[in-house]
């Protein structure tokens, strides 16, 4: 007898006719939504009184001739159709919205975008990591992606100022656009709406229906209610849950799974800990009052070339040069953007009497491959260009990669000037922290200036909240809180 195609009906909760189900297809099913209870199995093993404890949960009940089901068990259950040829369709009753305007304001850094391209895949999932792994910036990345209105839970209220903050930064939403459902504080937000779990307990039924993204954070301190009562009231589009680590037998884990979804990603602490405070320098960050009318992405480039041309901006680089080389920490290098920020600084500099080179990489090197080959052989030795530079210099200008691919040949430098905001790529980054090892932090390999640091010189565009960003995750590498080094530099200008 052909088995018949059952409608999968996918709202708040996925619910499937009883009748009809192959046998094997409907026994598999209660196997993996009835299982033992932990706590049961722990104190029965122990001789300890069990009480009221019942020995199963169920995520499995049948009402009115339909089973009725979590729907973070979705993808489980599209498997299980496949596996035992239970033919299925879906009938897709979710709640969406159209598109907002919601663009993210930063960089991930790469175990960051992993873990976002998996959560992406899924419309359930579930995010594990530790404490300060990146797991909030990593959900506002993906509300930018998705762009429906977001409800965001949390169970303690210290996480708000958390959430509060880095909303601000990374997706630039005024903090009175961000809606609160907080100690009695009652208003739903265009974008985003953050909510304490114990506001979603009374007022649910305001919340139900306004929203295209739900996102549990810390869910595994969320009351079991909210996961199995009141995330089932919810027919959003798409759910998150972050999650701290956990072990197999947690119940309350096994609950977030089945009702908001799967683990799709488990941040390696180690990667989250990359980078900390590897370039061992002293950082003199600079606020600018540069500006533009930045709203999205595709300004970017138009930004750059405004940022490169300033000429306010221009003259404190300049400024900062000339000191820096009148006090003896020169020679410097200048760190650009490209061709046209490299001629200006090079035409002013020259003109005031300095010894200046632009320095770049041979196109030969380029063409023929050389780092790529490097990587593949492990010949470090490779990636390194043939590149004149004289044994006598002021100021030395290149691009940032070509200062990636020649820093061994920088050992007089004293200090960098970034001139533009960068993210810290890895060749970067191996450079910056190379240069810092070999022109300073006391005991180096500069005979010159065997204990002083080199300096690094930031300027940070604080009117525009992605350059902000990008300072703050430079800042992330330099070991220093942002506003601890925007403040302690500001300090230093001041006492001199």
């Amino acid at each position: 007898m052909q088995t018949r195609v059952i409608p999968i009906q996918l709202g708040e909760v996925i619910k499937i006719p009883a009748r009809g189900l192959s046998p094997i297809f409907e026994r598999k099913l209660h196997e993996k939504l009835v299982f033992t209870n932990p706590e049961y199995e722990r104190r029965h093993n122990a001789g300890l009184w069990i009480g009221n404890i019942p020995p199963t949960i169920s995520c499995i009940r049948k009402v009115r001739g339909y089973y009725i089901i979590p729907r973070g068990f979705y993808y489980e259950l599209i498997n299980l159709c496949h596996k035992f040829k239970q033919p299925y369709k879906v009938v897709d009753l979710r709640r969406s919205f159209p598109p907002l305007e919601i663009d993210f304001h930063g960089y991930l850094k790469e175990y960051q975008q992993q873990a976002a391209e998996a959560v992406l895949e899924r419309d359930f999932a579930t995010i594990v990591g530790g404490y300060k792994t990146g797991k909030t910036v990593i959900a506002l990345y993906t509300i930018s992606e998705r762009k429906q209105p977001t409800l965001v839970m949390i169970p303690k209220l210290e996480l708000l100022d958390s959430w509060y903050r880095k909303i601000q930064i990374f997706l630039q939403i005024p903090e009175q656009e961000i809606g609160l459902y907080i100690q009695g504080q009652k208003t739903i937000g265009k974008h985003i709406t953050i909510a304490h779990t114990s506001e979603v307990l009374k007022y649910w039924e305001e919340l139900a229906d306004q929203f295209g993204y739900i996102i549990l954070d810390d869910a595994h301190r969320c009351p079991t209610r909210i996961v199995t009562q009141i995330i089932p009231r919810f027919d959003s589009m798409y759910m998150l849950a972050l999650c701290h680590e956990f072990t197999l037998q947690d119940k309350h884990f096994q609950m977030i799974r089945f009702y908001i979804g799967e683990p799709v990603y488990t941040i390696d602490a180690k990667s989250a800990r990359e980078g900390c405070g590897v370039i061992k320098a002293e950082i003199v960050a600079k606020p600018t009052d540069f500006t533009y009318s930045y709203r999205s992405r595709a300004d970017y480039l138009a930004m750059f070339q405004h940022l490169m041309e300033d000429q306010a901006r221009t003259d404190i680089i300049i400024r900062d040069i000339e000191e820096a080389i009148q006090k003896g920490d020169g020679p410097a290098v200048v760190v650009t953007g490209g061709p046209i920020q490299e001629d200006i600084f090079y035409r002013i500099l020259s003109d005031r009497g300095y010894s200046v080179h632009k320095v770049s990489i041979p196109y030969t090197f380029l063409e023929e491959g050389s780092e790529k080959e490097s990587e593949e052989s492990g010949d470090l030795s490779l990636s390194e260009p043939r590149i004149n530079i004289p044994d006598d210099y002021d100021v030395l200008i290149l691009t940032p990669r070509t200062l990636a691919s020649c820093y061994t040949y920088l050992k007089k430098v004293r200090s960098v000037f970034l001139a533009v905001p960068l993210y810290f790529t890895d060749p970067l980054l191996n450079a910056l922290k190379s240069l810092s090892t070999m022109s300073g932090n006391g005991g180096s390999k500069n005979l010159a200036h065997p204990h002083k640091k080199i300096k690094i010189f930031d300027y940070v565009d604080t009117n525009i909240g992605l350059l902000t960003n990008y300072f703050r995750m430079r800042s992330y590498n330099y070991g220093l809180p942002p506003d601890v080094t925007l403040k302690q530099s500001q300090k230093v200008s001041q006492d001199e």
